[in-house]
């Protein structure tokens, strides 16, 4: 309710006291007015300020958004250039890797195929000459290069020298004039050794001929 409505009335005119309250209330409520006023002032400079200085970003916003259209433009220009060379780039590579491929694959079949033919040749070189081998072996004739006769006196002689050596050592006894060989047959004992180093020397040779023809082959 207002003040005014409750200032009552007396015999010579109005309350003084309700008077006085009536005007510090109105003092009171006019400073109150001039704060807010002053405050909202304030807040209106503060707010100019803040709308100046985002005025100014807005400006600033709208410079940069038209450079950087204007640079997103050149940039995706630019890196549509960069785009198309590199993938004119790629299609080159890709076409000189296949042919490289292509030309690798096709010489790897042919050593392949080579290579093959090589060891088919090995294989039937290896195989006849074990078949040679086979039959040279086949072919010796061992009773005629040792014959069991001429190997028994020889061992024979071996067991009278064994055996003559140790009489000797044991009885100091003089050794028999008896000698198991003759002149001949020492002959024909040597001639057969040496008929054995002849035959194992000619096999030998040929061995390295046919190693030799093998490897050059």
């Amino acid at each position: 309710m207002d003040k005014i409505s409750e200032i009552s009335t007396a015999l010579f005119g109005y309350n003084r006291q309700q008077v006085s309250q009536l005007v510090e209330h109105r003092d009171q409520k006019i400073k109150e007015l001039e704060n807010q006023l002053l405050q909202m002032q304030q807040k209106i400079k503060t707010l100019e300020k803040d709308l100046s200085y985002y005025q100014s970003i807005e400006a600033a916003l709208k410079d940069g958004l038209v450079d950087a259209r204007k640079t997103g433009n050149e940039i995706i220009s630019h890196s549509q250039e960069q785009a198309d060379q590199l993938l004119e780039r790629t299609n080159e590579q890709v076409i000189q890797f296949k042919e490289n491929l292509a030309h690798y694959s096709q010489e790897l079949a042919d050593t392949g195929l080579d290579l093959k033919d090589r060891l088919k040749t090995m294989q039937s070189q290896m195989i006849e000459m074990m078949e040679e081998q086979v039959q040279y072996l086949k072919a010796q004739d061992f009773e005629r290069v040792y014959p069991d006769k001429q190997v028994d006196r020889f061992l024979n002689q071996v067991d009278y020298y064994r055996e003559e050596d140790r009489l000797s050592v044991i009885t100091k006894e003089v050794r028999p004039n008896k000698d198991p060989l003759t002149q001949d047959e020492k002959a024909t004992l040597q001639r057969l050794v040496q008929e054995v180093i002849k035959n194992e020397t000619e096999h030998l040779k040929q061995e390295d001929d046919k190693l030799l023809h093998f490897k050059q082959g």
